[in-house]
């Protein structure tokens, strides 16, 4: 577990990776080089497939399970209605992308 921008990360580095979980927000974040943005566990087999990872079917059920076992995740895009963003004030999270403008 590392502090990060005042709060914790829990980094996940068996057939997880490249995720890891931002349990303060209770999201996983792709930390891949060219992703660094949130994955709803029902994405992650979608992610996983395509052509920046290309995970093989068993890895991506591998990392299906591993990310089942967190508890609190948000889960699918019902729940980001309750996701509450940090505040502008709020240090950068290093491990997420800087958001561009408009979505």
């Amino acid at each position: 577990m590392q502090l990060f921008s005042g709060f914790y990360v829990f980094a996940v580095f068996a057939a997880m990776n490249p995720f890891i979980h931002l349990p303060n927000y209770h999201v996983i974040v792709c930390a891949g080089p060219r992703c660094k943005y949130a994955v709803l566990p029902i994405h992650v087999d979608s992610h996983l497939s395509d052509a920046r990872h290309n995970y093989s079917k068993e890895q991506r059920e591998q990392v299906i399970q591993e990310i089942s076992q967190i508890g609190g995740l948000i889960q699918d895009t019902r729940g980001l209605e309750s996701f509450t963003f940090p505040k502008l004030s709020s240090l950068v999270i290093p491990e997420l992308k800087l958001a561009k403008k408009g979505l």
